[in-house]
């Protein structure tokens, strides 16, 4: 789907794409919502119970997908710094405000 105008200096038609800045899709559904059914899914499949496993992967991407509609930018990133492994040694302490670099 191109826009199809005119150049103004030489009269010769050009292209201009519409979709620039949608996300990568697989088939009909998003990337992220398909990596999700396919988490669940091979995560039910080691504990031997895929189909339980993948219905809940559905609802995951469903309700993932309600949260990504709702305009929740930078939310995966905000609950990985404050429920995300111990391990990441590397986060900053959330009470400063301000650092100085010395």
């Amino acid at each position: 789907c191109y826009f199809r105008g005119r150049d103004l200096m030489s009269d010769r038609p050009y292209f201009i794409p519409r979709h620039l800045d949608d996300p990568p899709m697989l088939f009909l559904w998003q990337a992220d919502s398909v990596l999700l059914v396919v988490f669940f899914f091979i995560l039910g499949c080691l504990l031997q119970i895929p189909i339980i496993a993948t219905l809940l992967g559905f609802l995951a991407a469903r309700a993932w997908g309600r949260m990504r509609e709702s305009g929740a930018r930078g939310l995966l990133p905000a609950l990985l710094y404050w429920y995300g492994p111990l391990w990441l040694t590397g986060r900053p302490s959330s009470s400063v405000r301000e650092y100085l670099s010395s």
